[in-house]
């Protein structure tokens, strides 16, 4: 039987755009008005415009390895740290954020952010780096990333699954090389639709 969990009619007739999991027991709600976190069945957070998020339409959250949070909205990109939430709307080199839609926070630290329009962005060692349709992505519209044991970043897009080799990536952030070596899978491979917009 499904119990509402409350504070449910604050967020009636909006999106729930997300769901995660963190290590404290958790569960992180992401909304059309910002996110919610809830323990054993009880909100005990909120997080919005009147906290510090660059937007309340939250797309994305993924806990990173430190116990910190990235919340991705409909207007950038947020670091939540404790009580102290950072905002980015533009980042140098690469420009404006965009929707944030899909976030793959690794162990090493290194941070993906899978946009609507604007690619594919990485932060980590190095400067910020924007992956697009110039470095052979099929689309700038990155809808879910996942990783794989095998050294690869899938990513769901609107025009197929594409499997890129990390290490290329790495490569082009480095500027060692100008184009992604990966595979692009869509309906001659199989695939029934060419939009992915679950979870790989």
């Amino acid at each position: 039987r499904f119990v509402p969990l409350p504070a449910a009619e604050q967020v009636l007739g909006r999106p729930a755009w997300c769901l995660t999991a963190t290590s404290d027991g958790s569960m992180w709600v992401g909304t059309g008005q910002g996110a919610f976190q809830y323990r054993a069945g009880r909100q005990v957070r909120h997080l919005g415009d009147a906290q510090g998020l660059s937007n309340e339409d939250v797309r994305a959250i993924v806990e990173a390895p430190d116990g910190s949070l990235w919340i991705g909205t409909s207007h950038g990109l947020n670091h939540v740290q404790g009580d102290r939430i950072t905002s980015t709307v533009d980042l140098p080199e690469v420009g404006h954020v965009d929707v944030v839609i899909s976030l793959l926070a690794e162990a090493d630290g290194t941070l993906w952010a899978g946009t609507l329009t604007r690619g594919l962005l990485r932060l980590g060692s190095g400067s910020p780096t924007r992956f697009t349709t110039a470095h052979g992505l099929p689309t700038d519209t990155i809808l879910s990333i996942l990783e794989d044991d095998a050294g690869h970043l899938w990513l769901g897009t609107s025009r197929g699954v594409v499997r890129a080799a990390k290490e290329s990536l790495e490569k082009v952030a480095h500027r060692k090389a100008v184009r992604i070596v990966g595979e692009t899978y869509q309906r001659g491979d199989g695939l029934r639709t060419v939009e992915c917009s679950g979870t790989v």
